[in-house]
């Protein structure tokens, strides 16, 4: 009898494995047919439809790499989530002024969701959220980190710096900075185009944040 692995996926005793030196590569390639499917069809996407798309002939393959469905997706597709690239453009920032680590964060969300294929895994993850509590609990842990803790910091920072207005509160403006960004890319998505380009949103972003009475500092 064909061995399983827990909640019923096959067992890595299905399908011989991969030799040693093919793995790396043929774990990228389920990750790239498991975000194609995710977009698609979210987590209804079969493993079969995730096989297919990343061309292999045996489904139970990918139980050599991942311990069911769920987990694969989860992996394929938060590094998608918007909170990730703002964790990373922060983890990146080194020393640099509070204007132009927002000015990165903004350009980094601009640069990964100007393919429609990670927009549409973004808003597959949004959208999967109150039905799959590992995903919501993810969000939600990304979210806290991300809004709540990092970028209010940073807006604090460039409060007591001067360079970002003091009339609303630091998580205000962080949540305010990221609702935007998150509503263009929706849009972006639905419209299939957005009517600014990258400079403009970036300018228009830093003008919200730095608020009435500054004189805008763009990096």
């Amino acid at each position: 009898m064909v061995g399983e692995s827990a909640g019923g996926s096959p067992g890595k005793r299905a399908v011989r494995g991969p030799a040693e030196d093919e793995k790396p590569a043929v774990r990228d390639r389920i990750l790239a047919g498991a975000r194609q499917m995710f977009a698609r069809k979210g987590f209804r996407a079969s493993v079969k439809d995730i096989a297919q798309a990343a061309g292999l002939v045996a489904p139970s393959l990918i139980f050599w790499y991942f311990e069911d469905k769920e987990s694969l997706l989860l992996e394929a597709t938060t590094t998608m989530s918007p909170l990730h690239q703002v964790t990373r453009v922060l983890d990146e920032a080194g020393e640099a002024d509070v204007l132009t680590m927002l000015a990165r964060v903004a350009d980094r969300y601009l640069e990964v969701y100007q393919d429609s294929l990670n927009r549409r895994i973004l808003l597959q993850l949004v959208g999967s959220a109150p039905q799959q509590p590992r995903v919501q609990g993810l969000l939600r842990r990304q979210l806290t980190e991300a809004t709540v803790g990092r970028m209010a910091e940073l807006m604090r920072r460039g409060q007591a710096e001067g360079s970002v207005r003091r009339d609303l509160e630091p998580e205000w403006l962080a949540q305010s900075f990221l609702g935007v960004l998150y509503a263009l890319v929706t849009r972006w998505e639905v419209d299939e185009g957005l009517p600014w380009d990258a400079p403009a949103i970036r300018r228009q972003l830093l003008e919200l944040v730095q608020g009435p009475g500054f004189r805008p500092q763009h990096p």
